[in-house]
């Protein structure tokens, strides 16, 4: 956690606080060693304990994601009983991982946790995660890969969420150089900060137009319907609990990529 190993760290926050920032989030993967595992960083969750207070003593609240996993269900009751008196005051959000198109989340797909795994502790994780993601919690049976391609073969799926109006998705590299795009997925240059100065490369950018974050980790607009990737990459057995719609169709994009079938 860079806010345990920096010296500036009270600049940082400082600075933070300066913009308007009230709270600020920190991710568990586990307890100890399982969490330093996931994040491949040896003392990595003493880290985070560590900001956590840092970021108290410096006026700002916390919260917390905390991952479920196949790999630190074991520890469950360990976990909650130390994050517990944590002062994480803007509440916990214990889930399962997004899928996205990555290697780590590749790679991590093997410790989504399944139905079975996940139902004798939900009505546990209800209470410790309330209010947020109460409604997964508390109908599992509904989150599930499976439920979710029926839902799209069914043509119940939900609407994509959409940017506000003129909302766009920039990234602005540390050289400056300004991407539409999303962090790790750099799709159009615009120019430079530096060089090109700020008013032509917001044009530019504004030129560029609105692009959905699926085509732009997915690089394809438009993008397959859900109930077609539902019947031809979904797994109509799939147990895997997955917090959203979103999660279920970026997997069954990433399948369909992979397969050479989706561009």
């Amino acid at each position: 956690m860079p806010l345990a190993i920096r010296e500036d760290w009270r600049q940082v926050l400082k600075a933070a606080a300066d913009t308007g920032t009230t709270t600020v989030w920190v991710a568990f993967h586990g307890l100890g060693e399982e969490h330093d595992r996931q994040v491949n960083r040896r003392g990595a969750f003493a880290e985070t304990c560590l900001a956590i207070d840092r970021i108290h003593e410096m006026g700002l609240r916390v919260g917390a994601n905390v991952f479920v996993t196949t790999a630190n269900l074991a520890q469950f009751d360990h976990l909650a009983a130390t994050l517990g008196p944590l002062p994480i005051d803007a509440g916990m959000s214990w889930e399962t991982a997004q899928f996205l198109p990555t290697p780590r989340s590749r790679r991590n797909e093997r410790l989504r946790p399944r139905l079975p795994e996940l139902l004798p502790v939900a009505s546990q994780i209800l209470e410790l995660t309330a209010p947020i993601h109460c409604e997964v919690w508390a109908n599992l049976e509904a989150h599930t890969e499976a439920a979710y391609l029926r839902r799209a073969v069914a043509g119940e799926w939900p609407a994509a969420p959409k940017r506000p109006d003129g909302e766009l998705a920039l990234v602005c590299r540390p050289n400056l150089d300004v991407w539409t795009g999303l962090a790790g997925r750099y799709r159009t240059r615009h120019g430079n900060l530096r060089t090109d100065g700020v008013d032509a490369v917001l044009d530019q950018a504004l030129a560029h137009g609105v692009r959905t974050d699926e085509a732009l980790w997915f690089s394809l607009d438009p993008l397959p319907a859900p109930a077609e990737l539902a019947a031809r990459h979904g797994d109509p057995t799939g147990l895997g609990i997955h917090l959203s719609s979103q999660s279920a169709y970026y997997l069954w994009l990433d399948r369909a990529a992979r397969a050479g079938s989706a561009g």
